[in-house]
């Protein structure tokens, strides 16, 4: 994701336009990791929460995630 991102900021910066296809890809990679962040956040309320209905609550979105 970083490289794409150097890629398309740096056309940026040049003054050019980035491809359809490297926008499309830095768009997916974006979406992915912060899909992956998101659930390493519920995932870490399922496990650590007090609270049953805040694990039941992550779990559902674990569960719609996968």
């Amino acid at each position: 994701m970083r490289k794409n991102y150097t890629i398309v900021t740096n056309l940026f910066d040049a003054g050019l336009e980035a491809t359809q296809a490297q926008v499309a890809r830095l768009e997916q990679q974006v979406q992915q990791a912060s899909n992956r962040f998101a659930s390493e956040v519920w995932g870490a309320i399922a496990r650590y929460s007090k609270e049953d209905k805040e694990r039941q609550q992550a779990i559902v979105h674990l569960q719609e995630a996968a």
